[in-house]
């Protein structure tokens, strides 16, 4: 779906209206050093998203990548972007290699008839000046991070260990904050 990144400068920010309720937060009020207002910028980033049968190979390949490595001519493929009877055994070899496999992933959310939409993210990333005691560091800000979670299949060495799904997931509200000592 539409994706939107706008990057403000902090001391240009509508602090009046505060169109997405922040201002307040982007001075920890403990240290007026850490007035991150003065300076910087805020990253907002509105996504919307449907993820819709994702297959990752973690420590090896996946399927279509086990693919395309087997016709290459590096692995002794012709390279003709279909698998041939010689190309067999390097893509099974290949695609059974990955030592986590994870299939079926899916993100997306529902209407209130339960019909399938995209996802929605809107997020706010900014920093902090000043130690970690006045409050400095990076933070993430959820505006809104809501849908459904599905894994279809989570294999180890081979083995199956199941699936996940976890629905109604809403981050809305969320602030991180990362520092280091």
């Amino acid at each position: 779906g539409a994706s939107t990144t706008t990057i403000y400068n902090m001391s240009a920010y509508d602090k009046v209206n505060d169109p997405d309720g922040l201002a307040a937060t982007f001075d920890n009020g403990v240290d007026p050093v850490s007035n991150a207002l003065t300076s910087g910028v805020v990253i907002a980033a509105n996504a919307s998203i449907d993820l819709n049968n994702m297959d990752v190979g973690l420590f090896g390949y996946t399927d279509e990548q086990a693919e395309a490595r087997a016709d290459s001519v590096a692995m002794g493929g012709n390279g003709n972007g279909s698998l041939d009877a010689g190309e067999e055994g390097v893509y099974n070899s290949l695609r059974n290699g990955s030592a986590i496999q994870i299939t079926g992933v899916q993100f997306y959310d529902t209407d209130g008839s339960g019909n399938r939409i995209n996802a929605t993210i809107d997020q706010k990333i900014w920093a902090n000046g000043g130690s970690v005691a006045q409050g400095g560091g990076v933070y993430i800000a959820m505006g809104e991070l809501s849908g459904t979670l599905e894994v279809g299949g989570i294999a180890i060495a081979q083995q199956s260990i199941g699936t996940v799904k976890i629905s109604d997931i809403n981050l809305s509200g969320m602030t991180q904050r990362i520092y280091g000592h």
